[in-house]
């Protein structure tokens, strides 16, 4: 049987994503080279890793969304300073932080216990919310990594506010040469109050 390789994230307003994208280019004056960094496209809050879904669970996970977007109301999101993964010493991934509104936490919270009720493996990792901007090449001797880490801790960034957040989305992740594509599956709306 076939599969699809997936997750579940917020999508970002493009102007989100642009100031974002403007964040990496404020960066990359100072540290030129050792991170590959995201496209402005590409930016987005991951809720949930799925990895591969045969072809026969994807419906399944689509009502899934539907059902739990259909709990939460549309909320904003304050972004937050620059952080790293797992941290500043031995720096992997580059990240803006986000708030945790309860909303948020509720729709993570149902969307990860509804999919493991699908047999997904569950996610050990404590729910972190933050946007990745860029990964540190695996490639460079450990002094490298743990001097970018450094500089990357020193960056002052201005900060970008609030977001808003409306619709909860299925992506297919497929892996090439040149870095991932993400592909919408399904867009579905938060519950809006009347």
């Amino acid at each position: 049987m076939s599969s699809v390789r997936c997750f579940i994230a917020l999508e970002l307003p493009a102007q989100a994503r642009e100031a974002c994208w403007q964040q990496i280019q404020l960066i990359k004056t100072n540290i030129p080279r050792g991170i590959r960094w995201e496209t402005a496209e590409k930016i987005h809050l991951t809720l949930r890793f799925l990895g591969d879904v045969p072809d026969g669970q994807i419906a399944a996970v689509k009502t899934i969304l539907s059902e739990c977007a259909a709990q939460v109301s549309p909320f904003s999101l304050e972004i937050g300073q620059l952080g790293v993964f797992p941290r500043w010493q031995a720096p992997r991934v580059v990240w803006l932080g986000l708030d945790r509104p309860g909303e948020l936490m509720t729709l993570q919270r149902e969307l990860d216990h509804r999919v493991n009720s699908l047999g997904f493996s569950p996610d050990n990792k404590p729910f972190s919310p933050h946007l990745t901007l860029g990964r540190v090449d695996r490639s460079l001797p450990a002094e490298e990594t743990t001097a970018l880490g450094n500089r990357l801790k020193e960056q002052q960034l201005p900060p970008l506010g609030r977001v808003d957040c409306d619709t909860v989305t299925l992506f297919q992740s497929l892996l090439k040469p040149g870095g991932s594509v993400y592909t919408p599956l399904v867009r579905v709306k938060l519950i809006t109050e009347v």
